[in-house]
């Protein structure tokens, strides 16, 4: 008996060594991604799909560049349409945009995917254009961070996604699920007009906008 415990407890030891090397390994990547550098001409040429825009019509396949070729534009990338904190930080990104507008600035988000889309548009989450890169060909060449089942987790223990999950309930809820890719980083770009960047944005945790 005293044998079976002793081995349960170095068991129960390895396994914590493990997950907290595979947490270190997550949080290790975050950090690294987010020192690269940020290239418009690499994502110009991308397509994607238009969901909803006073510019193109829906379900129009675009190129990025066309967001600023004539204006300048805020884009936002975000993480799945069923997640309750991409539906909170959606909003309160939205207050920018009568500004936005007002400066003939385009204000664009860009999903992972279109599942959900849907009852994203009709709880006006987004109060902007909003596009869908499937392929997630710009989250990729913009280096955004993908989650493993490990690091996603940990990234929810964070005092930022604590503190915005608390605020969601304050709220009553934004009537979110967990279906979809829930794995995928996003950010944000403000670029001029004829593609000069302006400022680049990574997301570090989920909780983040």
């Amino acid at each position: 008996m005293k044998n079976c415990v002793s081995y349960l407890l170095i068991s129960f030891s390895v396994a914590i060594l493990i997950l907290s090397i595979i947490i270190g390994i997550g949080l290790y990547v975050d950090e690294d991604m987010s020192k690269e550098a940020v290239s418009v001409a690499k994502i110009s040429k991308n397509i994607v799909k238009t969901i909803f825009s006073d510019v193109n019509k829906k379900n129009d396949s675009i190129e990025m560049e066309t967001f600023w070729q004539t204006s300048p534009c805020v884009i936002t990338f975000l993480r799945r349409f069923g997640w309750d904190l991409c539906r909170l930080y959606s909003k309160k990104l939205g207050v920018l945009e009568p500004v936005l507008k007002k400066h003939n600035v385009r204000f664009i988000g860009i999903g992972v995917e279109e599942l959900g889309v849907d009852e994203f548009v009709a709880g006006k989450f987004w109060s902007g254009e909003l596009y869908v890169d499937a392929e997630k060909k710009s989250f990729q060449d913009l280096s955004y961070h993908r989650y493993n089942m490990v690091s996603v987790l940990a990234s929810l223990a964070k005092k930022t996604a604590r503190e915005a999950i608390s605020e969601i309930k304050k709220m009553g809820g934004l009537g979110g699920n967990f279906k979809g890719d829930g794995l995928q980083n996003g950010g944000t770009l403000i670029i001029a007009k004829g593609g000069e960047l302006i400022h680049s944005y990574r997301q570090e945790n989920p909780a983040e906008h």
